[in-house]
């Protein structure tokens, strides 16, 4: 509520009016003049649900909320419900949220003063703790050949520092180390905002038994435009699956792209052959490796470099790898084009057939490059339109699921 007064000064001439602030002049042709005050009147204003928020650092993802909501109609016994993007609820005027992981989330606000009932939506960006996944290659009995490699970091803020420590005095900066003893292994990680994490890995002996390659190759096909990889196998000790994994970049976690069943054991030497057709168009360096699973144990093969023609043109735009994809798939949107573009805000929005949909705002990584899972969440098989709007340019991906 708004209080209006002295809205009004008016006056009269002529003869004074009771009760007002004339002074009566006995002069000849001269008229009093008066004055006074219109009574005021209370102006109503509309029920404006808004609300801050708060986190414990920002390595933090609990998040405290705070309603600073005016208007409405008198007594102001204001009633609250919070909508937490779609990960839960709350009540009352400063819940306290735990979210999962790091990014842009909708937080929707519906306050209640018993006579009107208003909802606004925000977006709030949360940088968490961090997301740290290894890969451990065991050491070979009597020989340090053990390897950690960080396939990934993710929450933070880019670029991240590591520091490692281990047996016998051991220490590096690398994000990757190798030619490791068995034993504990520290990693801790720093962000650019000098949030850390800290993990401890051991490393242990690998078993006796090896992914066993006469040779691993592979080659391109400008043709056919496919990498053909062909690996043979002096014997298979026990069954199990030949996965063959992928990355497009020396920073990057390799992701499987397909697999082989082996059904049998088998002491003669045995070819396998693989064709990947699905990869991003502008990467000219493909990283390959071979790793066989069984019951007990995991094998891997070292990685293999494939260099490809790149198309002599591209054409700026965003692109999204894989596409088509599996449900469950990582789907990966990035911009090509030698333009500029970091720095900013790019606004995406998820169409799926039954109408529903979804819109994120998020900040531009410096590689122009983000996972679309990471905000969008799980995408189950199915048909979708992804529209992305950046530096008043709007641009649309179909993307199919299998």
């Amino acid at each position: 509520m708004v209080d209006i007064k002295d809205i009004f000064i008016y006056w009269t001439t002529g003869t004074a009016d009771p009760n007002s602030t004339c002074e009566i002049s006995n002069k000849n042709n001269i008229n009093s003049q008066c004055y006074g005050n219109l009574e005021g009147f209370t102006a109503a204003v509309p029920l404006f649900p808004k609300f801050d928020f708060q986190s414990n650092g920002i390595c933090n993802t609990t998040i405290e909320f705070t309603s600073q909501t005016i208007g409405g109609s008198p007594p102001y016994n204001y009633t609250f419900e919070w909508d937490f993007d779609g990960l839960g609820t709350a009540t009352g005027p400063s819940p306290v949220f735990d979210f999962p992981a790091t990014g842009t989330y909708t937080i929707g606000l519906t306050a209640d003063d018993g006579v009107t009932t208003t909802t606004i939506y925000k977006d709030i960006f949360i940088d968490p703790n961090f997301g740290i996944q290894v890969t451990i290659f065991p050491t070979k009995i009597d020989d340090d050949t053990g390897i950690i490699y960080v396939e990934s970091v993710t929450g933070g803020t880019e670029p991240y520092s590591f520091e490692w420590t281990g047996p016998d005095g051991f220490y590096s900066t690398n994000r990757n180390i190798f030619g490791l003893s068995t034993g504990l292994y520290t990693l801790t990680v720093t962000d650019a905002n000098g949030c850390s994490q800290t993990i401890e890995y051991f490393l242990d002996v690998a078993s006796v038994l090896s992914l066993d390659l006469s040779y691993f190759e592979g080659e391109w096909s400008p043709k056919k435009g496919k990498v053909v990889l062909n690996w043979e196998t002096n014997r298979e000790i026990e069954p199990g699956t030949f996965e063959i994994h992928r990355k497009n970049s020396g920073d990057e976690p390799f992701q499987t792209i397909g697999t082989i069943e082996i059904p049998n054991s088998k002491t003669e030497k045995t070819t396998y052959s693989f064709q990947d057709t699905n990869f991003p168009f502008n990467q000219d360096h493909l990283y390959y490796r071979i790793r066989k699973k069984t019951e007990e144990f995991d094998y891997y093969s070292s990685v293999l470099l494939v260099k490809r023609e790149m198309p002599k043109e591209i054409k700026p735009g965003w692109t999204l790898f894989p596409n088509p994809s599996y449900a469950g798939q990582n789907l990966e949107l990035g911009y090509l084009g030698k333009e500029k573009i970091s720095g900013g805000k790019v606004k995406l929005r998820l169409l799926n057939t039954t109408g529903e949909l979804r819109e994120k705002t998020v900040p531009l990584p410096t590689t122009s490059r983000f996972i679309i899972n990471s905000y969008f969440g799980y995408l189950p098989a199915g048909f979708y339109i992804l529209e992305v709007q950046w530096n008043n340019h709007s641009e649309q991906i179909k993307i199919l699921r299998n």
